[in-house]
């Protein structure tokens, strides 16, 4: 199991917990008072950070003063010299400490500025997937055209014909979101996405709501339910601005912001969402910001350019060509050590009818 080791002030504890409790306690090492006491508790430390693959410092005026945290650095920087802890990140809690104020090798190391918990750990939880991701084998086949497609949208040759928002297409399961995360991560620069379902029923302030907790800072349940309120009692102006703000402070954690139809981004006839209009009309005036709708159902074209919009490209993802199905099932047959021989490859190749998710289902009938 892949394991991150969380250095830290005792000052921040309470913080450094919500953020474990957030991505897991399996993959956290994140207390030293936990660790056996007495003459050993260094090398116990030492120990647990030899054992870890990733990292994490989270930096604030307290933990620089700790000489727990000084020695859990020099351990750290020791152990990832030799290649055993793989990836390091920084959170910095306090944007007032300067470059200076830290190692050089952790000036060359991947940061985040938050003092939110959500952000952090899904951060934290980004790392542990890239580690996991490369001690598997690669199950991503095809879809060269649909990715071509997508990165003509947001990153077009012909300067001003780019677009800040695709709808991506596709039946679920089929493969939209493992295909917009690789363009994402091979041509924007982007980590990961952070999918917000829109449901029945949803409006401006449900979506602003549904963002800010997300985003914003940490607070107690009572907090975070007056919150809440104040959202959703917001003007559609005020609610939109609030959104539009919170899929900026995303992007701005290196990752995109996907808003997922679960019944409330179009209907039936493929009309959007009035306020979802409203949002995706407003992208000009926040330039940095990157996002992309999906679903199952196909958005009317005539849709995306009322009010004098800029049209938004739909890209409609097919079931896999058999050709890319016999790699996928070679692919997760080796994965799984299932030795397939030529007639079996082709029988799950016609059941499976270019869906992936079947090539698991009959993967483990037959083996």
């Amino acid at each position: 199991m892949i394991k991150a080791f969380f250095s830290y002030s005792t000052q921040d504890a309470a913080f450094v917990r919500e953020v474990a409790s957030e991505i897991g306690r399996a993959f956290a090492k994140i207390d030293y008072r936990a660790f056996s006491a007495g003459e050993h508790l260094l090398e116990t430390i030492d120990e647990t950070i030899r054992e870890s693959a990733a990292f994490v410092l989270f930096l604030s005026k307290s933990a620089l003063a700790s000489s727990w945290v000084r020695h859990e650095l020099r351990e750290a920087r020791f152990q990832h010299a030799m290649g055993r802890i793989k990836n390091v990140l920084v959170v910095r809690m306090d944007p007032t400490i300067s470059p200076e104020d830290l190692p050089d090798w952790l000036n060359r190391t991947k940061h985040i500025t938050t003092i939110s918990a959500k952000p952090a750990a899904r951060k934290i939880r980004t790392l542990i997937d890239d580690l996991v991701r490369q001690g598997q084998s690669p199950r991503f086949v095809g879809r060269a055209a649909e990715i071509a497609a997508l990165q003509d949208v947001y990153s077009a040759p012909v300067p001003g014909a780019e677009s800040q928002v695709a709808c991506v297409v596709g039946l679920s399961g089929i493969g939209r979101r493992a295909t917009l995360t690789k363009m994402v991560r091979e041509s924007l620069d982007l980590e990961s996405l952070l999918v917000v379902n829109v449901e029945p029923g949803d409006s401006v302030q449900a979506l602003a709501a549904k963002l800010s907790a997300l985003v914003d800072p940490s607070e107690t349940p009572d907090e975070s339910l007056q919150r809440t309120r104040e959202i959703t009692a917001l003007g559609d102006e005020e609610a939109l601005r609030h959104a539009l703000s919170r899929l900026q402070a995303i992007c701005q954690y290196h990752q995109m912001p996907v808003l997922n139809d679960e019944g409330g981004l179009l209907d039936n006839d493929g009309d959007i969402a009035p306020y979802i209009l409203d949002l995706v009309e407003a992208l000009g005036q926040y330039p940095d910001v990157v996002t992309a709708l999906l679903t199952n159902r196909r958005p009317a074209p005539e849709r995306f350019i009322a009010r004098s919009m800029r049209p938004t490209a739909v890209v409609h993802l097919q079931p896999l060509g058999d050709s890319d199905i016999n790699r996928l099932v070679g692919l997760m047959a080796k994965a799984r050590q299932v030795a397939l021989d030529p007639s079996t490859v082709k029988k799950i190749t016609t059941a499976v009818r270019g869906y992936p998710p079947s090539v698991t289902y009959e993967l483990l009938t037959r083996s």
